[in-house]
């Protein structure tokens, strides 16, 4: 099995109607892995897989629209139908300290920050800080010579290019059109583009779009800087690398 990446979510800040924040399923040969639990993406991750199949879970950062699904895997897990054996979560400080006493004994906390590297399973995972607050982490995981990167979120002081260059795959946040650059520490499809060209990424997905944002003109404002092999991730889209 090559790597596989499912969409779980990919709305930015707050789901829209019938959406989910941003969440994935990374799967290989050996290992299952959560990336992100946004509102919604818990829900989505059972319709692929039970929950007693995740390997792993990483949480990039504590926002709610990257973790809140987290606290009703602690509760199903821990409370409602208990698991023998914990799962391994990696995320940064901040992350989980919103949970529900005693919810957490399905978790086993690694604490992971700016640089850190880890294997898991068949996947090689190495973090980068990003530009934005609270700590948040953006990953590359390498699998048999590919390579997948998610941004996570992040202002423009931060670029793909901090994880390596010629990535297989990119989903790199785009919350926003080149008319609101500057307002905040987030990137426009425009400047996701850009990031992705400076870095070789050869596919990008934009994602973490706010629900308000019309995806056709985020592509276009993408593809004017990127070229063609670049899309709007969807929900329940599968990319196999």
């Amino acid at each position: 099995m090559t790597m596989n990446v499912t969409i779980l979510g990919s709305n930015g800040s707050y789901p829209g109607p019938s959406g989910a924040c941003s969440g994935f399923l990374v799967q290989s040969n050996q290992v299952k892995i959560w990336l992100d639990a946004g509102p919604g993406t818990l829900s989505n991750l059972q319709n692929l897989i039970s929950m007693s199949e995740l390997n792993a879970i990483i949480i990039s950062h504590k926002h709610a629209d990257h973790s809140s699904d987290l606290q009703g895997f602690a509760v199903a897990n821990s409370v409602v139908d208990p698991i023998e054996e914990p799962i391994a979560i990696y995320a940064p400080d901040g992350v989980g300290d919103d949970l529900e006493p005693g919810t957490d004994k399905c978790l086993i906390w690694n604490r992971v920050h700016d640089n850190d590297q880890i294997e898991i399973g068949d996947l090689s995972i190495k973090f980068s800080r990003t530009d934005h607050g609270p700590e948040t982490l953006a990953l590359r995981i390498d699998h048999e010579g590919k390579s997948f990167v998610y941004s996570s979120d992040t202002g423009p002081n931060w670029s793909l290019s901090k994880l390596g260059f010629g990535i297989d795959l990119a989903i790199c946040e785009a919350t926003y059109l080149k008319d609101k650059e500057g307002q905040g520490r987030h990137l426009s499809a425009r400047q996701a583009a850009i990031s992705a060209k400076q870095a070789g990424v050869r596919q990008l997905v934009l994602s973490h779009l706010w629900p308000t944002v019309d995806p056709n003109v985020a592509l276009e404002e993408a593809k004017a800087e990127f070229g063609q092999n670049v899309s709007v991730a969807k929900m329940k889209e599968n990319y196999h690398i």
